[in-house]
């Protein structure tokens, strides 16, 4: 049996690492490409090929040093968390990229693992991220749509009170508000207070959106001169 020249044991130690990390790398960005996201087969890539190249100098580069050759390794994780937080917006209310970001960070786990010839790790962990992002996908989707099913319902009342000076603008706009989507209206009422303005009152039944509708629509008349905006619960429904 011949023994392993050095080119051999270069190849098995250090060329056979990195490209298992490459391939898994462009294998993860290329879900995350045909989906159009930020990070795509280059970016992640780079990110395996990065994590497997850090681990391996760890590992080798500092033979017969009294230091701890793990600290580099370690501190991949918390590194790439600076790339994973670029990739994440905030629009309003909703966070996109985390999903992204999370596949970075699953990345250079499979960088680390090709890096340590744990090449078995690194190929399951591919496949299971894989699985996940376009079957846990749709198993997201029926998870929600089931929520919405089944979501617990309140009972909100809306108070509205317009002064006279402010009626000719915002009765018609009280009187002729639209709920939004997946709301019930319970009951309506108008009364004068006795300042000469008017009082309206809403009750409505609906979920969480719903209330964050509550909580702009009275951000946004409590700003009106001469108008006060008000909402409460009243009591939780279990939905159907």
């Amino acid at each position: 049996m011949r023994e392993l020249s050095f080119a051999d044991s270069v190849l098995a130690a250090e060329l056979l690492p990195l490209l298992v990390a490459i391939v898994c790398g462009a294998v993860l960005g290329a879900e995350r490409q045909w989906r159009q996201r930020q990070a795509g087969l280059r970016t992640v890539a780079l990110v395996t090929l990065g994590a497997a190249v850090f681990t391996l100098v760890s590992a080798r580069g500092f033979d017969g040093s009294a230091s701890d050759t793990s600290r580099v390794a370690a501190q991949i994780v918390s590194g790439v968390g600076f790339l994973g937080a670029g990739v994440i917006l905030r629009r309003g209310e909703m966070l996109q990229g985390l999903n992204t970001a999370a596949t970075l960070w699953t990345a250079t786990g499979v960088g680390m693992a090709a890096a340590c010839r744990l090449y078995v790790l690194a190929i399951v962990t591919t496949v299971a991220v894989l699985a996940l992002q376009l079957a846990g996908r749709r198993l997201g989707l029926l998870i929600e749509a089931h929520a919405r099913d089944t979501e617990m319902l309140r009972r909100y009342r809306l108070e509205v009170t317009v002064a006279e000076a402010s009626l000719r603008e915002m009765a018609s706009r009280v009187e002729h508000l639209v709920v939004p989507s997946g709301a019930s209206v319970l009951a309506r009422a108008v009364e004068a207070d006795a300042q000469g303005g008017r009082r309206f009152r809403l009750t409505l039944l609906g979920g969480p959106a719903v209330e964050r509708w509550l909580v702009r629509l009275s951000h946004q008349w409590g700003a009106i001169a001469g108008v006060s905006a008000t909402w409460t619960v009243e009591r939780e429904e279990e939905g159907e």
